[in-house]
Protein backbone atom coordinates (compact mmCIF):
# COMPACT_ATOMS: atom_id res chain seq x y z
CA UNK A 1 0.00 0.00 0.00
CA UNK A 2 1.02 3.37 -1.02
CA UNK A 3 1.61 6.10 1.99
CA UNK A 4 1.80 9.50 1.18
CA UNK A 5 3.88 12.20 3.37
CA UNK A 6 1.09 12.12 6.41
CA UNK A 7 2.21 8.51 6.83
CA UNK A 8 -1.68 7.44 5.72
CA UNK A 9 -2.30 5.21 2.87
CA UNK A 10 -3.49 6.52 -0.42
CA UNK A 11 -7.37 6.89 -0.62
CA UNK A 12 -7.74 5.96 -3.93
CA UNK A 13 -5.60 2.98 -3.84
CA UNK A 14 -7.25 1.42 -0.90
CA UNK A 15 -10.36 2.53 -3.11
CA UNK A 16 -9.05 -0.12 -6.22
CA UNK A 17 -8.04 -2.67 -3.32
CA UNK A 18 -11.70 -2.49 -2.35
CA UNK A 19 -10.89 -1.56 1.01
CA UNK A 20 -13.07 1.57 0.74
CA UNK A 21 -16.36 1.04 -0.22
CA UNK A 22 -18.62 3.90 -1.79
CA UNK A 23 -20.91 4.97 0.23
CA UNK A 24 -25.03 4.46 -0.65
CA UNK A 25 -27.41 7.34 -0.84
CA UNK A 26 -29.40 6.80 1.87
CA UNK A 27 -32.99 6.81 0.85
CA UNK A 28 -35.31 9.72 1.26
CA UNK A 29 -38.05 10.50 3.25
CA UNK A 30 -41.66 8.67 2.69
CA UNK A 31 -43.26 11.89 1.84
CA UNK A 32 -40.91 12.96 -0.97
CA UNK A 33 -38.43 15.51 -0.70
CA UNK A 34 -40.85 17.93 -2.04
CA UNK A 35 -43.52 17.83 0.86
CA UNK A 36 -40.76 17.70 3.87
CA UNK A 37 -39.58 21.14 1.92
CA UNK A 38 -43.35 22.04 1.52
CA UNK A 39 -44.26 21.53 5.09
CA UNK A 40 -40.87 22.93 6.60
CA UNK A 41 -42.17 26.41 4.92
CA UNK A 42 -45.63 25.94 5.68
CA UNK A 43 -44.33 26.24 9.59
CA UNK A 44 -41.91 29.12 9.45
CA UNK A 45 -44.28 30.93 7.78
CA UNK A 46 -46.71 30.61 10.63
CA UNK A 47 -43.99 31.04 12.72
CA UNK A 48 -42.99 34.32 11.22
CA UNK A 49 -46.07 35.75 10.82
CA UNK A 50 -47.69 35.42 14.82
CA UNK A 51 -44.29 36.59 16.01
CA UNK A 52 -45.09 39.83 13.58
CA UNK A 53 -48.08 40.50 14.21
CA UNK A 54 -47.29 43.21 16.62
CA UNK A 55 -46.01 45.30 14.13
CA UNK A 56 -48.73 45.10 12.34
CA UNK A 57 -51.48 45.68 14.98
CA UNK A 58 -51.98 48.18 17.21
CA UNK A 59 -53.85 51.43 18.56
CA UNK A 60 -53.63 55.01 17.39
CA UNK A 61 -55.43 58.22 18.45
CA UNK A 62 -55.81 60.56 20.46
CA UNK A 63 -55.73 61.53 24.71
CA UNK A 64 -57.99 64.30 26.20
CA UNK A 65 -57.91 65.24 29.46
CA UNK A 66 -60.35 67.00 31.94
CA UNK A 67 -61.92 68.92 33.26
CA UNK A 68 -59.30 71.04 33.38
CA UNK A 69 -61.25 73.19 35.84
CA UNK A 70 -64.75 73.70 37.75
CA UNK A 71 -66.09 76.11 35.62
CA UNK A 72 -65.72 75.76 31.85
CA UNK A 73 -65.57 79.11 29.78
CA UNK A 74 -65.79 79.80 26.29
CA UNK A 75 -62.69 80.82 26.05
CA UNK A 76 -61.38 78.20 28.20
CA UNK A 77 -62.34 74.77 27.29
CA UNK A 78 -63.00 72.07 29.86
CA UNK A 79 -60.91 69.24 27.74
CA UNK A 80 -57.65 69.65 26.25
CA UNK A 81 -54.73 67.77 24.83
CA UNK A 82 -53.31 65.43 27.43
CA UNK A 83 -49.72 66.32 26.46
CA UNK A 84 -47.52 63.68 27.26
CA UNK A 85 -49.62 61.65 28.87
CA UNK A 86 -48.02 58.40 29.74
CA UNK A 87 -50.16 54.95 29.00
CA UNK A 88 -49.64 51.80 30.61
CA UNK A 89 -51.18 48.16 28.36
CA UNK A 90 -51.64 45.55 30.56
CA UNK A 91 -52.85 41.77 29.46
CA UNK A 92 -53.13 39.22 32.28
CA UNK A 93 -51.77 41.47 34.61
CA UNK A 94 -48.04 42.17 33.08
CA UNK A 95 -47.50 45.53 31.26
CA UNK A 96 -47.14 44.60 27.78
CA UNK A 97 -46.39 48.30 26.18
CA UNK A 98 -46.08 52.09 27.62
CA UNK A 99 -47.17 54.96 25.19
CA UNK A 100 -46.50 58.47 25.27
CA UNK A 101 -48.78 61.10 23.77
CA UNK A 102 -46.80 63.75 22.14
CA UNK A 103 -47.48 67.50 22.34
CA UNK A 104 -50.62 67.47 20.43
CA UNK A 105 -51.99 64.45 22.89
CA UNK A 106 -51.47 61.64 20.12
CA UNK A 107 -50.60 58.54 20.40
CA UNK A 108 -49.36 55.48 18.02
CA UNK A 109 -48.57 52.31 19.74
CA UNK A 110 -48.06 48.27 18.52
CA UNK A 111 -49.62 45.51 20.24
CA UNK A 112 -50.28 41.79 19.66
CA UNK A 113 -54.36 41.52 18.58
CA UNK A 114 -56.10 40.75 22.31
CA UNK A 115 -57.89 42.50 24.56
CA UNK A 116 -55.78 45.04 26.98
CA UNK A 117 -56.33 47.31 30.02
CA UNK A 118 -55.51 50.83 29.48
CA UNK A 119 -54.21 52.86 33.12
CA UNK A 120 -52.36 56.23 33.63
CA UNK A 121 -51.13 57.76 36.75
CA UNK A 122 -53.83 58.08 39.52
CA UNK A 123 -55.30 59.81 41.12
CA UNK A 124 -56.45 59.99 37.28
CA UNK A 125 -59.06 57.38 35.59
CA UNK A 126 -58.96 56.57 31.84
CA UNK A 127 -62.03 56.24 29.16
CA UNK A 128 -62.33 53.48 27.67
CA UNK A 129 -60.14 51.42 30.80
CA UNK A 130 -60.47 47.99 28.47
CA UNK A 131 -60.04 47.64 24.33
CA UNK A 132 -59.52 45.28 21.72
CA UNK A 133 -57.03 45.26 19.56
CA UNK A 134 -57.90 43.71 16.29
CA UNK A 135 -55.65 42.15 13.69
CA UNK A 136 -54.82 45.97 12.50
CA UNK A 137 -54.66 49.37 13.55
CA UNK A 138 -57.22 50.93 15.00
CA UNK A 139 -58.00 54.16 16.09
CA UNK A 140 -59.49 54.91 19.86
CA UNK A 141 -59.78 58.28 21.80
CA UNK A 142 -59.19 57.96 25.25
CA UNK A 143 -60.38 60.68 28.20
CA UNK A 144 -58.51 61.07 31.17
CA UNK A 145 -61.17 62.05 34.13
CA UNK A 146 -58.98 64.88 36.25
CA UNK A 147 -61.72 64.07 39.32
CA UNK A 148 -62.23 68.17 39.04
CA UNK A 149 -66.49 68.90 39.74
Amino acid sequence: MQRNELGFGSVLTRFRRGILRPVHHRRSHPLGTAAVLTLALLVALVAGSAAGQAGRSGLYGRVTKGPVSPICLPEKPCYVAAKHAKLRFIRNGHVVKRAQTGTKGRYRVALPPGRYTVRVKRPATIKPARVRVPGHFRGVDFLIDTGIR
